[in-house]
């Protein structure tokens, strides 16, 4: 698995890479979209991402819980503009994450809309 990172760059800020750009890529394909919130499977966003992290880390509520409150190389995602929100299954498990836009974005988003209308 880790075989797509850097020699010499700590794993800890390539992780954090790695978050960071594909949260920018899911904000602007929903902006692109014009769609505030999406809902996507942890294994998709796992593969999509190329985490380091294992399927069980990712799929583990305190991961999850990190990255609403900014901890943790995910926790980045707050910060490109996400509301992050889960609900553990009867494994405790999260399946899927749903991503809404921040007050901010959302607030660009129906800027963007309200052009369109005109």
């Amino acid at each position: 698995m880790g075989a797509h990172l850097e020699k010499g760059i700590p794993v800890a800020v390539q992780e954090k890479v790695l978050w960071l750009t594909w949260g920018e890529n899911l904000r602007k394909e929903m902006m692109t979209g014009l769609t505030s919130q999406t809902t996507k499977l942890v294994a998709d966003i796992a593969e999509e991402t190329k985490t380091t992290k294992s399927q069980k880390i990712v799929s583990s509520p305190r991961f999850w819980k990190d990255c609403q409150s900014g901890k943790g190389p995910q926790g980045c995602l707050v910060a490109a503009g996400f509301i992050i929100e889960f609900v553990p299954g009867e494994d405790q498990t999260i399946s899927e994450v749903t991503f809404r836009l921040n007050g901010t974005w959302l607030g660009i988003l129906q800027r963007v809309l309200d052009r369109q209308r005109v």
